[in-house]
C-alpha cells in the first residue's frame, strides 16, 4: 500500500498495525513513514518510501524468565 501514490500516511499506518492483529503486545506500537508527507509516494515515481513500526513487549521465557524488547520492522518500497 505505501507504494501507491494515492495513498495516505493514514491508510499505511492503519494498514501497518492491521498485519499485528493478533500478536501480544503490552505497549502501542509506533509507526514511522519516511518521508513524513501526507501522500508519501504522491509525484516521486521510483522513489522510495520506508514504513517502520517499532512496540514493546515482554517474552516469557521459561527458566529464564521475564524479558522486556522492543519489536522493531522496517520495509522500503518503490513508489509505483
Amino acid at each position: 500500500l505505501a507504494a501507491i501514490p494515492s495513498a495516505t500516511q493514514s491508510e499505511i499506518s492503519s494498514h501497518a498495525l492491521d498485519a499485528l492483529n493478533g500478536i501480544p503486545l503490552e505497549g502501542t506500537p509506533t509507526v514511522t513513514i519516511t518521508p513524513n508527507v501526507s501522500r508519501p509516494c504522491e509525484g516521486r515515481l521510483g522513489e522510495a518510501v520506508q514504513v517502520a513500526v517499532s512496540v514493546a513487549t515482554t517474552i516469557e521465557i521459561p527458566v529464564w524468565g521475564t524479558e522486556s524488547k522492543t519489536l522493531r520492522g522496517r520495509g522500503e518500497f518503490r513508489c509505483e
